[in-house]
């Protein structure tokens, strides 16, 4: 099909034909080709569902990449933000911020109308794969290979080490600080060594299987404190025992001296 609007309108019709379809272009290379321009296909109402396919200008994607938006628009007040729902965006890259190879699910989006560059979008409730791989639950900008920003519901977490777990704890060439040393430290620092400081880890965050790791590191530390606690008590109490076989004895032979006094003294 060949005319001089970029577009085809179909309405309420099934068309059923064999062969290939094109708009904007006499050779179409496939079932559907579309070609040149901001070409899209839409509904005749503007504010019901869309499926946009966009080129480089123009719209909403402001000189970004081509891309692809399954659209419900909430309300079109000519003054008031346009709010749109239940969004699927594949996004290209190009020079916008919002599109940078991203696939985008997202419960609502609002865009500020207006003229020029100086539009806005808001995202809100979004999941969104960037093009380098990253997934993002809650946030547009995923710094990791999964970013949530929220809360995490789960019954089972798995967790592959980056770090040795600490079983070197109790391995004879270990460095355990003593008891002394360890008190000194704390009245000094607020913190366990090794452990980051409270400040820092509500600047920074803390890795989940670093932190894990060092906690049972502190765990296993606890745990020779309490051997050795627990061998000193034993070696006390065997000094106690003895000590109690001696002063009876010593009692014993005291009540015998005494014994022997008395009857050199009847005499």
């Amino acid at each position: 099909m060949d005319g001089n609007l970029d577009e085809l309108m179909i309405y309420s019709v099934r068309s059923m034909f064999s062969g290939s379809l094109g708009l904007g272009t006499k050779n179409p290379q496939s079932k559907l080709h579309l070609v040149s321009g901001s070409s899209s296909v839409n509904p005749t109402n503007a504010f019901s569902g869309d499926l946009i396919i966009q080129g480089n200008s123009g719209g909403r994607s402001f000189n970004s990449g081509a891309s692809i938006e399954f659209v419900i628009p909430a309300n079109a007040d000519g003054e008031t933000p346009w709010g749109q729902a239940r969004i699927i965006t594949v996004a290209g890259n190009g020079n916008s911020g919002d599109a940078t190879g991203k696939l985008i699910l997202g419960t609502r989006r609002m865009f500020n109308k207006g003229t020029g560059t100086g539009q806005d979008w808001n995202y809100g409730d979004d999941l969104v794969v960037d093009g380098s791989g990253n997934v993002g639950v809650g946030t547009t900008i995923p710094d990791a290979k999964l970013a949530v920003k929220g809360r995490i519901h789960a019954e089972e977490v798995k967790i592959d080490l980056s770090v040795p777990a600490p079983d070197y704890v109790f391995e004879k060439k270990y460095a355990l600080l003593s008891l002394s040393a360890l008190d000194k430290f704390l009245k000094s620092n607020k913190h366990l060594p090794g452990v980051p400081a409270a400040k820092v880890m509500e600047r920074e965050g803390f890795d989940l299987g670093v932190m894990n790791m060092k906690l049972l590191q502190k765990v296993e530390e606890l745990t020779l404190y309490l051997i050795e606690k627990d061998r000193q008590l034993q070696s006390e109490q065997n000094t106690n025992r003895l000590q109690k076989r001696q002063i009876r004895s010593l009692a014993a032979r005291l009540q015998n001296l005494d014994s022997k006094i008395n009857k050199h003294s009847k005499r």
